[in-house]
C-alpha cells in the first residue's frame, strides 16, 4: 500500500512504502523536514506524532491583497453560549453602535 511520504518544491508523492522510505531518507538528509508544501505551513512534532498544517501565511498574504491587514479582530462567542433578551441592545446609542 502507497502512502504520503515525501516533498520536493511543493510538490508531494506517494507509492510503495519501501521506494518512498528510501526517497525520502535521501532528501531529509540533504534538506532537513519540510516547512511548506502546496502553500501550506508544515509543523511536525516528533514527540507527539503530530502533523500540524497552517495556513496562517495564505490568510496573511489575502488580507494585505484586500486592504484589510490592519482590521481589527473581535472575539466572537463561545461554543454553547446562550443569548437572552436581556442581553440585546435597548437604549438608541447601543443601537446605533451595533448598526
Amino acid at each position: 500500500m502507497g502512502r504520503l511520504r515525501f516533498w520536493v518544491d511543493d510538490k508531494t508523492a506517494v507509492g510503495p512504502r519501501q521506494q518512498l522510505d528510501r526517497v525520502e531518507s535521501i532528501l531529509s538528509q540533504k534538506y532537513g523536514t519540510p516547512r511548506w508544501t502546496l502553500g501550506i505551513g508544515v509543523a511536525r512534532d516528533r514527540n507527539t506524532h503530530t502533523i500540524s498544517p497552517s495556513q496562517e501565511e495564505y490568510i496573511n498574504n489575502l488580507m494585505e491583497r484586500s486592504g484589510i491587514q490592519y482590521a481589527t479582530t473581535i472575539t466572537t462567542l463561545e461554543p454553547g453560549a446562550i443569548l437572552t433578551k436581556d442581553q440585546w441592545s435597548t437604549t438608541p446609542a447601543e443601537l446605533q453602535e451595533m448598526s
